[in-house]
């Protein structure tokens, strides 16, 4: 009797402490995000989603995919709010904060993890950035988190879950990685463990179309995928670079933080030695990542943090159908809590997430009477101009692309992919006689700028006037260009 009494103390001991947890967590999540993104000021390629979804129509989204190395779903949620104009960018902030938000509470009702580890990915550099960034990031990461809470069941909804794999491969590339290795799984799951006997053939028949039907989507979006000119001409843009700049200095802690994920992931195959599925989930999604960033596109910040993502869906996986039965497995488990725990502590500077446009945009509305009786041409067509060019839509001014596309055409979306030259030919023809122009470019591409701008050298009829630098911080240069008579 006594025993069962202590017992039941003991339990609500430990139910008041998760409720304590939960709540500061969750309370602490909410502060910061109101804190970081009330003082965002939105990144390009935040705005360069919502400028998609605002001025094309879903079969150019499609089309467009191939450049943008991204899948088609984001910009859907979005076009009922960009096509409208529709409180930018709070909602586009407010849905991105929801998923976070949203992933956050699966993974409190369903991850098999005790409270502190919860805690700790819940407070985590992770999702301190996608919470603040508002891409298709947070919807794939909400759907993998609920594709891993729906994983000890899905023999009993395979629809359901291949839909949802197909779902999630259509979020974001960095997701894709994920659905297409849960996808795998599954497919071997069906065959070799003898579950596909409790799955009727049509079922398994509907099962195969989604993948393939899927499968037929993402590769017609992302066939002939061309990297953005920015990486090809900076030549500094690697994954080596980008790595060391972001998630490693030679100091204690970031020594001491690779130290242990590194043993954690070199001893994965002895903690998953009871089932190798979520090994080959973790080791999977580590290789294609790593081949991405090594051989395709170098990433970012934002695109590392799904490693850390990915291997803590690894041990979900294997904790929702297993528990930890031997001594090292016990000691991986208080690691993997470390782990998580300076995943708390992991500096991060902000100021890499936010627009450096604002003083751009404000120099535009203040000389709003100029600009809106004259061409602006942006050199070249990406960075600020995504910006800062859903702020300015009220004022309909004539923005173009440095080969004189429309900034709204789906040709102005996907030449900054191709090259950065200027065709000034193209610009001449849209100027009318005495009409003037502007040709907006920032001090980072002035090199590759004074290149093209020899071109005009061949060029009788339009006159180039010197260089105004604009703005205290010395970030933008402007040529107004004259056509003359």
């Amino acid at each position: 009797m006594l025993k069962n009494i202590l017992a039941d103390l003991e339990n609500k001991d430990k139910n008041l402490i998760r409720k304590y947890l939960f709540v500061f967590a969750i309370l602490y999540f909410i502060c910061r995000s109101i804190i970081l993104l009330s003082n965002h000021f939105i990144y390009f390629d935040e705005a360069n989603a919502w400028n998609i979804a605002a001025y094309l129509d879903l079969n150019e989204i499609l089309k467009l995919m191939k450049y943008e190395g991204h899948l088609f779903l984001w910009y859907v949620i979005l076009m009922p709010f960009a096509k409208n104009d529709l409180f930018y960018p709070y909602s586009m902030q407010i849905i991105n904060w929801l998923f976070a938000f949203g992933a956050i509470l699966v993974m409190w009702k369903y991850a098999p993890f005790n409270s502190y580890i919860k805690a700790c990915i819940t407070l985590s550099l992770p999702f301190k950035i996608y919470a603040l960034l508002a891409r298709c990031y947070s919807f794939g990461i909400l759907l993998l988190f609920i594709l891993a809470s729906l994983y000890p069941k899905r023999f009993k909804h395979p629809l359901i879950y291949s839909l949802l794999i197909i779902i999630v491969a259509n979020t974001s590339v960095m997701a894709l990685v994920g659905a297409f290795s849960l996808g795998l799984m599954f497919i071997y799951d069906l065959f070799k463990s003898g579950k596909i006997e409790n799955i009727s053939n049509k079922t398994l028949m509907l099962v195969f179309g989604i993948f393939a039907a899927g499968a037929f989507l993402v590769l017609a979006q992302l066939a002939g995928f061309l990297l953005p000119s920015y990486a090809v001409y900076n030549t500094s843009y690697t994954f080596e670079f980008h790595f060391m700049r972001f998630y490693f200095t030679f100091d204690i802690f970031h020594v001491c933080f690779v130290l242990l994920y590194s043993f954690l992931l070199i001893s994965a195959g002895k903690f998953f030695k009871n089932d190798f599925k979520p090994f080959f989930f973790l080791f999977l999604t580590h290789a294609i990542l790593i081949y991405i960033f090594l051989q395709v596109y170098a990433g970012e910040c934002w695109h590392f943090c799904f490693i850390f993502i990915y291997f803590i869906l690894s041990v979900w996986i294997y904790l929702s159908e297993h528990k930890l039965k031997t001594n090292f497995q016990i000691i991986y488990s208080l690691l993997f809590t470390v782990f998580c725990l300076l995943l708390i502590m992991y500096p991060s500077d902000y100021k890499m997430f936010h627009g450096t446009s604002n003083d751009l945009k404000e120099h535009i509305i203040q000389n709003i009477d100029d600009y809106s009786h004259a061409k602006i041409f942006f050199y070249p067509c990406f960075s600020y101009t995504k910006e800062i060019i859903p702020y300015l839509e009220k004022y309909k001014l004539d923005f173009y692309d440095s080969h004189g596309n429309s900034i709204r055409d789906i040709d102005a979306f996907s030449v900054q992919y191709k090259d950065m030259e200027i065709n000034f030919p193209a610009i001449e023809n849209l100027l009318h006689d005495g009409e003037a122009g502007y040709i907006i470019t920032d001090t980072r591409n002035n090199t590759l700028f004074l290149k093209n701008i020899k071109q005009k050298e061949n060029l009788s009829n339009l006159s180039v006037m010197p260089y105004k630098t604009l703005l205290p911080a010395y970030i933008y240069v402007v040529k107004k260009i004259r056509k003359v008579y």
